[in-house]
Formats: structure tokens, C-alpha cells, sequence
């Protein structure tokens, strides 16, 4: 999975959340998954960020 891809899972993710947390339907589940996917973002930009500056 690319950044661009990973990117728009964490939106849908945000998203889902805002409109879970309004309709009371948010679970520690979620909260747990969306916490894995911005850990998996970060992870990824650094990888990027460090194989830019090693070019």
C-alpha cells in the first residue's frame, strides 16, 4: 500500500468516526483500528522522508 492509498483509508476512517461518534456508534474497536492506520501513516511518511534524503 502506497501513502496515497494509506492516506485516503485514514480519511474514510475519520470520517466514519465523526459520523460514529455523533450517532453514538463509535466503539474502543474503532478507536484501536484508527489508532493502527495514523501509526502505519507515520511509519510510512518517515521510510519516504528517509529514502528522499538518502537520494
Amino acid at each position: 500500500m502506497n501513502l496515497n492509498e494509506l492516506e485516503a483509508v485514514v480519511l474514510r476512517a475519520e470520517r466514519a468516526g465523526i459520523v460514529k461518534s455523533m450517532t453514538g456508534t463509535w466503539t474502543p474497536e474503532d478507536d484501536a483500528q484508527l489508532a493502527d492506520l495514523y501509526a502505519l501513516r507515520r511509519e510510512q511518511r518517515t521510510r519516504t522522508h528517509q529514502a528522499g534524503v538518502r537520494q
